[in-house]
């Protein structure tokens, strides 16, 4: 019965320091990053987004929709790698998607594809150095010819 006991509390004692651990790790400073883009010039459409990976490894990747041009996004503090996407309708230009909702056409337009070259999203050299407190980036991206 002890032995039983002895190991529940130990399970109990390794569960409580891996929360504790889990909560309170060095790389819990963030920033939050605001900012436009525009898709030469012009605001892009709906649905496009921007992402910060970590180079460093060890937080998480954070992100955020753009919405009329503009983002805010909370990221972890520290050096990133930025992939901007803007979707449109393949074989088509740039123009905003439908709105989802119920009663929404969305995805009847047929498939989407990426309006941006690989070195804005897949293959990024997109960086960018994220501050504790509010940072600012505005980014102007040239679209697939």
């Amino acid at each position: 019965m002890a032995a039983i006991f002895n190991f529940r509390l130990g399970t109990v004692a390794a569960l409580l320091a891996l929360i504790a651990g889990v909560g309170c790790s060095g790389g819990s400073d963030t920033g939050t990053v605001t900012g436009t883009v525009s898709v030469d010039g012009n605001v892009p459409a709906e649905g496009s987004s921007i992402n910060f990976i970590p180079t460093g490894g060890g937080s998480a990747t954070a992100g955020g929709l753009i919405e009329q041009g503009k983002y805010n996004v909370k990221v972890p503090a520290g050096s990133t790698r930025v992939e901007i996407r803007i979707p449109r309708p393949q074989g088509g230009a740039v123009k905003a998607a439908p709105k989802a909702g119920p009663g929404s056409e969305a995805g009847s337009g047929g498939p989407i594809e990426e309006s941006l070259p690989p070195e804005y999203n897949e293959k990024s050299t997109l960086t960018f150095e994220v501050k504790s407190g509010t940072n600012e980036k505005n980014w102007d991206v040239k679209a697939k010819k």
